[in-house]
């Protein structure tokens, strides 16, 4: 009963990827697809796909280390988190950021892990990008000339830096993790106060690490 479920479940999920690949390539013009792969260079592609596993990867190793905050002894294996990230970088592909980050934190919570601590490992895995996007965009904007481009990219930087620094605050700071806790607390459904205080708490953890 359970190897059918299993073989279903994964029968499924192959149809579901090459129905959506099927799709993509239809909405994209699959005969003007295939002529431009026709005259492309194959060195390049090949290059290409290797940054593009490269990067996966050491997103995932990325993960993977922001994990140490889970209860030990709950931490899944190496290669069921390796897996869940790609598969959750598949779904990214169609969906909203926040699909593939959802799918990581609920499949993760099925490996006896809390979800409040899936969701925040996922979380700060969020947070730091974004970090590291702000500060790539700081040293770009240093280097552009355009002014006017300049004063829109400064904002959204200043933007994605203060949610850095707001969490990097309730991380590290008894007070505004207080604040945090109560405003979650007055949040109209209990079941979204609890989910709410139960993340807040998770989070809390990577101050010691």
């Amino acid at each position: 009963m359970i190897a059918g479920r299993v073989t279903f479940s994964r029968s499924l999920r192959v149809a579901v990827a090459v129905g959506l690949t099927a799709f993509v390539l239809w909405q994209a013009d699959a005969a003007s697809v295939w002529r431009a792969a026709a005259r492309a260079n194959w060195s390049w592609i090949g290059a290409a796909v290797a940054l593009v596993l490269v990067d996966r990867a050491l997103n995932a190793w990325r993960w993977i280390d922001l994990l140490c905050a889970v209860t030990p002894g709950s931490r899944p294996p190496f290669a069921a988190v390796l897996r869940i990230f790609f598969v959750s970088t598949f779904v990214g592909s169609f969906l909203p950021s926040v699909g593939g980050d959802a799918y990581r934190a609920y499949t993760l919570s099925r490996y006896d892990v809390r979800l409040s601590q899936s969701a925040a490992s996922v979380l700060m895995d969020r947070v730091l990008g974004v970090l590291a996007i702000a500060l790539l965009g700081a040293v770009a904007l240093a280097a552009g000339p355009d002014a006017g481009a300049s004063r829109a990219a400064a904002a959204s930087i200043g933007a994605a830096a203060a949610v850095c620094a707001a969490v990097a605050a309730v991380i590290f700071s008894d007070g505004a993790a207080a604040l945090a806790q109560a405003v979650a607390g007055r949040m109209p459904w209990s079941g979204a106060q609890r989910a709410s205080q139960s993340l807040l708490e998770a989070v809390q953890r990577y101050s010691k690490h």
